[in-house]
């Protein structure tokens, strides 16, 4: 992912990402973290390194990180209300999707869940994350930590012991 500066940090950008950042407390450390895999990855690339060696895994995350994430998720009340309020508006309509806020909120907290662990955005191996979060909101699960929630997770694709 390549983050352009410049525009960014300038005119009507700079004031969207400035009032991001205050509802967002996470969101200026993300885009720093962001800005520096970056340049990381371009040092790499320009080495001839493989990109391959930045993942433990490619292809699954621990449970345990797939757990972590959802109660990180919980502990950052900006993060866990688009879930809450997903679940809340698919009570009267099965058919409701994700607030438009969604892709600009919960992505980006995806992005910097593992950008401060010091490993590059996994994104898409969190499925089974979203989904335990998803399932305690519903009252499906009893805790998003609980063996319930494990057993999930581990059924899951991309997700290992």
């Amino acid at each position: 992912m390549t983050v352009d500066i410049e525009s960014m940090l300038s005119g009507p950008s700079l004031e969207r990402y400035r009032a991001f950042c205050e509802k967002h407390p996470w969101y200026r450390e993300a885009s720093e973290l962001i800005y520096e895999w970056d340049q990381q990855i371009k040092v790499m690339r320009a080495q001839g390194e493989d990109l391959d060696s930045l993942y433990e895994d490619r292809l699954a995350l621990p449970v345990d990180e797939v757990i972590n994430f959802a109660k990180d998720v919980k502990a950052h009340p900006d993060v866990w209300f688009h879930f809450a309020d997903y679940v809340e508006r698919q009570k009267t309509d099965p058919d409701a999707e994700f607030d438009p806020d969604w892709t600009s909120v919960v992505g980006p907290f995806s992005n910097w869940y593992f950008l401060k662990r010091g490993k590059p955005p996994q994104i898409g191996k969190l499925f089974a994350g979203r989904g335990i979060i998803l399932m305690f909101l519903r009252g499906e699960l009893p805790s998003l930590d609980g063996k319930e929630a494990r057993a999930y997770a581990l059924r899951m694709p991309g997700t290992k012991e």
